[in-house]
């Protein structure tokens, strides 16, 4: 192993990967897709407030989060009030296209990553766009997890329209994250 790894405390192999003490504020998942055998995620000690909603459908044997300062699950937030930009435009417009198959394969990385590819809505399952609404729901799969008790780690999640909102906030146990 060289040097660097061992600097940063990072070790990734085929099925674990070690990420502590790294003061990281969220888990990138932009990659995290690419890891196929993935069946161990360790991130102690870090700065996370929430996990990425694609975690839960990871089958991950085990999942470690001590001392993180997740934020509680009853807070949700909306978009700003803000005009919508070319970008947000363009964002909706790609995910609700019936190309958008064809098109997102096609697409440079960076551009999908722009557009929110990987956003998918909680109720709906379809793509969210730059600007969904952010909902943090509690984890509740608790036989893979080591946590701490007093604050457990949270889900975000994202909804793509006032409807999904309406949808889930009227019936949430049917969207739990087991």
């Amino acid at each position: 192993m060289s040097a660097n790894f061992q600097n940063r405390n990072t070790i990734v192999c085929f099925s674990c990967t070690f990420t502590t003490d790294n003061r990281l504020r969220g888990v990138p998942v932009a990659f995290l897709h690419k890891l196929d055998r993935l069946s161990v995620l360790i991130l102690n000690d870090n700065k996370l407030d929430s996990l990425p909603s694609i975690l839960p459908s990871r089958q991950l044997n085990q999942l470690v989060v001590y001392n993180n300062p997740f934020l509680p699950s009853d807070l949700v937030v909306k978009p700003s009030d803000v005009a919508l930009t070319l970008l947000s435009c363009a964002s909706t417009s790609f995910l609700r296209s019936n190309w958008y198959p064809c098109l997102e394969s096609i697409l440079p990385w960076s551009l999908r990553i722009r557009l929110a590819v990987f956003r998918t809505c909680l109720c709906c399952r379809l793509r969210c766009g730059v600007n969904p609404y952010r909902i943090l729901v509690s984890y509740k799969s608790w036989m893979n997890i080591s946590c701490d008790r007093q604050s457990p780690p949270n889900i975000l999640a994202y909804l793509c329209s006032e409807r999904c909102l309406t949808t889930f906030s009227s019936n949430a146990w049917k969207y739990a994250l087991d």
